[in-house]
């Protein structure tokens, strides 16, 4: 029987993405604590299971008019991708008045 290097390559790239698809796919659909692959707050060796870093929020503004998500990290000296981990629901392009935001906290 011959080799066929190009099957084997795709299967095998097919492999990696279903595998990554599928990972995210349960994560999202169980709510799993855990993944092996991802970007955003996790914290790990790059090797096997990363630990998903949960947000805690100490301090909380209430937006106003004209606030958009970057004037808010500028008023309270934060990073924007800090900003957006203590927020971890916040759609920037639907903010509105009113809607509390955490300005200050940590991830654990």
């Amino acid at each position: 029987m011959a080799y066929n290097n190009y099957l084997d390559f795709n299967l095998q790239k097919r492999d990696v993405q279903g595998c990554f698809m599928k990972k995210e796919l349960n994560r999202t659909r169980e709510g799993e604590e855990e993944l092996s692959t991802g970007a955003g707050s996790v914290n790990g060796d790059g090797h096997g299971k990363a630990k998903m870093l949960t947000p805690t929020c100490v301090s909380i503004y209430g937006q106003q008019e004209g606030d958009t998500c970057f004037s808010i990290t500028q008023a309270f000296n934060l990073t924007f991708d800090f900003f957006l981990q203590i927020n971890p629901n916040l759609n920037c392009d639907t903010i509105f008045v009113g809607q509390w935001l955490c300005v200050d906290g940590f991830l654990s």
